[in-house]
């Protein structure tokens, strides 16, 4: 039915961005959330980790862009986001290699380190952070992302998406930090994941097809 065909992947009807909502236009829940966790906040956004404050703020060329302030004081804590595809939205990415790509920036008072993440799961079609996965980690990224600019950061699968796939994510962490200074922060804009091995330019879609 035409239904159903309009829940099929982005990949699959010609565009090459999964992520929905990667350019974080859609905020229906609300456009920013006090001190909380382990909570969905921008639309297919899934924040987790200890307290954060997210904020929709202005990125890149006049894009979206979510802050998440680190707000708890525990000792080696640690803030983030993920996003996860569905199976449906999975299977094209089987057996090939995927790119993640994603704009970051940094608070005045950022402490500890960053980090991205591609996440494949194969034992249930569920939030790609837990279960069996398969995991490309960028590393500690912090010396690469500026106070005051934007900067690109891009990760590779290594070895192609496993066959069994059921759910592909990503996530940007915030680790080791301890502070609830207002500016302990990152911000991301036009996060893109694309079944390449390069990141090619950011792929926009309207606000209407975005929510559709």
């Amino acid at each position: 039915s035409g239904a159903s065909l309009t829940g099929v992947n982005a990949v699959n009807t010609g565009r090459k961005n999964m992520l929905i909502n990667g350019d974080l236009s859609v905020w229906q829940r609300a456009n920013s959330f006090s001190s909380g966790v382990n909570r969905y906040i921008a639309d297919r956004w899934w924040q987790w980790g200890y307290p954060g404050v997210i904020t929709r703020q202005t990125g890149v060329d006049d894009h979206n862009a979510m802050r998440v302030q680190h707000s708890d004081t525990t000792s080696s804590g640690f803030s983030a986001v993920n996003t996860t595809l569905e199976t449906k939205n999975s299977i094209a990415a089987r057996g090939k290699k995927v790119t993640f790509s994603v704009y970051l920036k940094k608070g005045s008072a950022f402490e500890g380190n960053l980090e991205v993440n591609i996440r494949a799961r194969t034992d249930a079609e569920g939030v790609a952070l837990s279960g069996t996965l398969t995991t490309w980690n960028s590393g500690n990224i912090v010396s690469s992302v500026s106070t005051s600019s934007w900067t690109r950061i891009t990760l590779t699968s290594s070895i192609v998406v496993p066959a069994g796939t059921l759910a592909l994510g990503v996530d940007i962490n915030h680790t080791g930090t301890n502070t609830s200074d207002a500016n302990n922060y990152f911000e991301f804009s036009k996060a893109q994941l694309e079944i390449s091995e390069t990141a090619t330019d950011f792929e926009h879609r309207s606000y209407g097809e975005e929510v559709a």
